[in-house]
């Protein structure tokens, strides 16, 4: 079942890279190209395979340029999130128990927050945009990540083989190099690919409010805002991208399940 996941989240994933990479492999088209002569044709109409959206542009051309605006903003915002969680988790993990007490005090305040309203508070301090959204959600997933280690931190430091170590006479330094941050980052990276999909739905949350990306860019959330209108005309219009953002999001699931599994 793990390999099946892997494979299936490799698949999902590898398209998706390569429509943000080599969109030109998956179409002809430019997704900013308008002709409201053409606007809302139906799917496989003069060579539209989704058809046209209110514009006449593309659809399967903007879904396929969207992607490399959906993982760029997975992949941004969960580094963000992983890179000061950890750290911040690691310094809770391993420091006197007033700086633990003291960080872990703002993890609660943070907790007490759902990410997307949080997100949304940072977007209020920053201002709408790509790059702003993409800091927003990542900032909105550090709680997740700096909880978690410093969680798996204080379990494997206070483990028997741990312990053992130290009663060895292993240097306190080499131990947490060697032994600790090692075994913590397993978890670590399931988070992480799990924040990948919730990041891309975060996002597309985002756009679809108007606080990402501005139009006429190619973005899924921006899609699914535009598709309002015409739904009783055209439903494929939200319903496209509809499902690229599930299939992003169900890809980074199965890809944390398969590395769970594999570490199990």
């Amino acid at each position: 079942m793990s390999r099946n996941q892997l494979a299936i989240s490799g698949l999902i994933w590898g398209a998706l890279v390569l429509a943000a990479l080599f969109p030109a492999l998956f179409t002809g088209y430019d997704p900013l190209q308008s002709n409201p002569i053409a606007a809302l044709k139906p799917i496989g109409t003069e060579g539209h395979l989704l058809g046209t959206d209110y514009l006449g542009r593309d659809v399967w051309a903007r879904l396929v340029y969207g992607a490399r605006s959906a993982i760029g903003m997975g992949l941004g915002a969960m580094a963000i999130a992983a890179t000061v969680g950890v750290l911040l988790g690691l310094l809770a993990g391993l420091g006197g128990k007033w700086l633990d007490n003291l960080l872990n005090g703002l993890f609660d305040i943070l907790f007490s927050f759902p990410d997307l309203l949080l997100a949304l508070l940072m977007i209020t301090m920053l201002g709408a945009g790509s790059l702003n959204a993409l800091v927003a959600i990542g900032i909105a997933g550090i709680p997740s990540f700096a909880r978690l280690m410093r969680g798996e931190i204080r379990r494997i430091r206070n483990s028997e083989f741990v312990q053992s170590s130290v009663a060895l006479g292993v240097p306190r330094f080499t131990n947490i190099w060697r032994h600790i941050i090692p075994n913590a980052l397993g978890p670590v990276a399931v988070l992480a690919s799990l924040f990948v999909g919730r990041a891309i739905t975060y996002g597309a949350s985002l756009s679809f409010l108007g606080l990402g990306p501005a139009r006429p860019t190619p973005e899924w959330g921006l899609m699914l805002a535009d598709a309002q209108l015409y739904l009783s005309m055209a439903p494929g219009l939200a319903l496209f991208p509809g499902l690229a953002i599930t299939l992003a999001a169900a890809g980074s699931v199965l890809f944390a399940r398969s590395i769970r599994r594999t570490a199990e």
